[in-house]
């Protein structure tokens, strides 16, 4: 075919390599109990002529894609509305072949889809042409497998195909894996495959990892979409952006985060306006060439007010083709800028405001838990209210010694607990955590006062007699005013204790010590004799006569005198 002629010539064209960091898919936490598939379908609800039918069950979802294949149903001129989330629960999912009504996602989710058609257009959808319309639906959590017997050109995860279809505020993530080897370079996109037409693809995102393994067949690749072709007046990609990741394994495929390479061959211009792209792109060693952040365009392609990563890589390629010989190169005097920025720090609050300034949208985008620019509609991609858990850490004591070790461990255990990712989606697991910690805080429990010293004195007191004292009352006394159930914060009082039954202790009087006189023999009393009186005068007068003999002559005189007289 021409169109894929052109394809081939396309993706030997040079364009520059980037590799940052990855934002992986996140998953889609449901407000609501989603529906869970059994596998069957429901097809019962259906009445032809009927303009409006709303979808209540997995089952009847599957009816849809029943009516389109087997019955050829195209919902031209129909509106469904989906009025609950939806889980696939893995089961294969068949899809909706060809789609030209009106499907109201009513922001609900499905969930869990797995598709790998062996010879068909993959996605959601596979044909969304003659003016479909589908808006507020997200596709999570989606594993699209394209096996080597898949021939089909076009594979997404949304969509295979669109043409002159718009899709709005719609997004996808999880995986998509193609095998190109059974295909003539397929179109390839996380959220559609192709795109034609006048398409508009308004408040759209994409958060798939895409890859093609084959190392021998090229595919056009894009983490939104992989090749648009032939674009007619209103052809647009508005205020969408990509996550994901998009990773090929052939040396010459075509790798971009919007749109893998546009190409209209009847002149029309495709419009991206106010893209942003912060995925993963992944090309093989020495093809760094073939990745670019945004969008590689022909000279019809226009691109404005986008943003990708300043990590010294291309944002934007312009194509020079000549239409003439199929052959075409990247324009070297194009100015990128001209599409939008390089940017440093996309949670610059700048940023957003920037991207806000430029929305079709008012107020569209916001600061996501990852740290990148998202729709501010995403309850599930945006950070919840933390001020509750931030003022119930205000309220931990600073001195936490002074409680038990149990009720401390209790408040540590909570505070490593707390989970700081949560999406608003999950705001009440977050008001949980808060007054958790906050009934953890009361919980706290102050330790015992230390008695070290009361005991001490007591033990002190216990080891002397009272008897030994005048008044041993006021030493009982403090002993019997020690009270045991203060806590740390009366130590004080405690203290005090100990003090006033020292200081009854050092106050104590011993009483006098009372010698008794020891009785007399009565023996002792009876009359000397007189001969013992007189040894006794006798033994005195001879004392006085040694003792006079230390002093002078005079003394010892006088004394012997006196002994005699």
């Amino acid at each position: 075919m021409k169109t894929q002629r052109w394809m081939k010539a396309l993706l030997s064209i040079g364009m520059l390599f980037t590799v940052f960091g990855t934002v992986p898919p996140l998953a889609v936490n449901a407000q609501e109990q989603s529906d869970d598939w059994d596998g069957t379908a429901d097809t019962s609800w259906y009445v032809e002529g009927e303009s409006a039918f709303t979808i209540d069950s997995a089952e009847e979802l599957a009816g849809v894609s029943k009516l389109s294949l087997e019955e050829n149903v195209t919902f031209d001129g129909v509106t469904l509305r989906l009025t609950r989330d939806i889980d696939l629960d893995g089961h294969k999912w068949t899809p909706i072949r060809t789609f030209d009504g009106t499907f109201e996602g009513q922001g609900h989710t499905v969930s869990n889809m797995y598709v790998e058609e062996k010879d068909a257009v993959s996605g959601f959808f596979g044909y969304l042409s003659g003016g479909a319309l589908v808006k507020d639906l997200t596709v999570a959590d989606a594993e699209v497998v394209v096996p080597p017997t898949n021939g089909y050109f076009y594979q997404g995860v949304f969509a295979g195909w669109a043409n002159n279809a718009s899709v709005i505020n719609c997004g996808t993530s999880g995986s998509l894996t193609v095998d190109a080897s059974g295909s003539d370079v397929p179109s390839v996109g996380g959220f559609i495959g192709s795109c034609k037409g006048n398409t508009s693809l308004r408040n759209c995102w994409s958060f798939v990892d895409v890859k093609a393994t084959s190392t021998e067949e090229p595919v056009m690749l894009g983490g939104m979409v992989g090749q648009w072709e032939n674009a007619a007046d209103g052809a647009e990609m508005v205020d969408c952006y990509f996550g994901g990741s998009a990773e090929a394994a052939e040396a010459t495929t075509s790798t971009a985060g919007i749109l893998g390479a546009a190409l209209s061959f009847n002149g029309e211009v495709v419009l991206i306006s106010g893209c942003v792209s912060y995925g993963t792109l992944t090309v093989p060693k020495g093809a760094e060439e073939n990745a670019v952040h945004i969008a590689a365009l022909d000279e019809n392609g226009l691109a404005q007010n986008c943003l990708w990563p300043d990590d010294g890589k291309t944002g934007v390629v312009r194509l020079v083709v000549d239409w003439g010989s199929g052959t075409a190169g990247s324009d070297p005097n194009f100015d990128e800028s001209t599409c939008g920025q390089k940017v440093t720090d996309f949670a610059d609050p700048q940023i957003i405001a920037m991207l806000n300034a430029n929305a079709q949208t008012e107020n569209l985008w916001t600061l996501g838990i990852n740290g990148y620019p998202v729709f501010a509609h995403q309850s599930d991609r945006i950070l919840a209210d933390y001020r509750a858990i931030d003022a119930a850490r205000e309220q931990i004591p600073e001195d936490l010694s002074l409680y038990t070790e149990a009720s401390v461990k209790n408040l540590n255990d909570l505070l490593a607990s707390v989970n700081d990712r949560l999406s608003m989606d999950e705001q009440d697991q977050v008001d949980a955590m808060a007054k958790a910690i906050g009934d953890a805080i009361a919980a706290l429990e102050y330790r015992g006062a230390d008695y070290t010293a009361v005991e001490e004195a007591i033990a002190k007191a216990e080891a002397l007699d009272p008897e030994d004292y005048n008044d041993f009352s006021a030493v009982t006394a403090a002993i019997e005013a020690v009270e045991y159930d203060k806590r740390i914060t009366e130590q004080a009082e405690v203290d005090a204790m100990a003090k006033a039954i020292e200081d009854a202790i050092a106050a104590l009087e011993k009483k006098p010590i009372t010698v008794p006189e020891t009785p007399k023999d009565p023996q002792d009393e009876e009359t000397e004799d007189p001969a013992d009186t007189a040894a006794g005068t006798m033994t005195a007068g001879w004392a006085s006569l040694v003792l006079g003999s230390l002093g002078a002559g005079a003394y010892l005189i006088v004394r012997r005198r006196e002994t005699k007289a």
